[in-house]
């Protein structure tokens, strides 16, 4: 692979941590276009699988550490990508989607209008009914993908390292704008597809979004 194709490796001849934040693979519920959160644990489906195999190709030998949500399609994802044990975390598990999780999109919007009109106002502060808001997903997403960093700048007994943080599609993207700064209401903008991932750096104070779906 060429350099072009590592921008992870650029950041640590900057001095800095380079955090891939890693969307699992596909799982049956993403294929049926079905709401996926914190109260559903599908494992991987075979397309899943596959999709995760292409991308630990791609990361061999390319991973210090990797670190997980505690959900099954995440840790799926993480094992087959990492070299030593994995270290999970239920705070990097999906939003708690209540009373729309395992229901299919197009379902859930034509039952539930005039929550996904409020959602379309403003994303940020409306709860989910039985679930939890953006605010909160992003509060505990972030805390953790924060202390992670910490833990590996402080770390002074070799090079930065590139570590991998392997989560769900909208805990990565409310962490990204929490750790760096951006309004919860841009969350979208940092979505992933299944197996893809997004770059931060970490230099011990600033967190910085180096590379989208690397």
């Amino acid at each position: 692979m060429s350099e072009a194709k590592r921008p992870w490796r650029a950041l640590g001849d900057e001095g800095a941590l380079a955090v891939l934040l890693i969307r699992h693979g596909e799982t049956p519920l993403n294929a049926e276009h079905r709401f996926c959160g914190a109260g559903s644990n599908p494992p991987l489906s075979a397309l899943g699988r596959e999709q995760v195999e292409r991308l630990g190709v791609r990361l061999r030998g390319e991973l210090d550490r990797v670190y997980s949500s505690t959900q099954l399609r995440a840790l799926e994802t993480a094992r087959a990508l990492a070299r030593a044990e994995v270290e999970a975390f239920a705070d990097l598990r999906e939003l708690e989607q209540g009373i729309l999780e395992g229901l299919r999109f197009r379902d859930a919007m034509a039952e539930h209008q005039e929550f996904f009109a409020a959602w379309r106002r403003d994303p940020t502060a409306v709860r989910v009914p039985g679930g939890e808001t953006l605010g909160e997903l992003g509060d505990r997403g972030a805390a953790v993908i924060r202390a992670l960093g910490l833990r590996h700048v402080a770390d002074r007994s070799g090079p930065r390292r590139v570590i991998a943080v392997v989560a769900h599609q909208m805990t990565q993207a409310t962490a990204i704008c929490r750790l760096t700064g951006e309004p919860l209401e841009r969350w979208s903008e940092f979505q992933l597809g299944n197996a893809e991932a997004n770059l931060l750096a970490f230099d011990g104070a600033r967190w910085q979004l180096r590379g989208r779906t690397v």
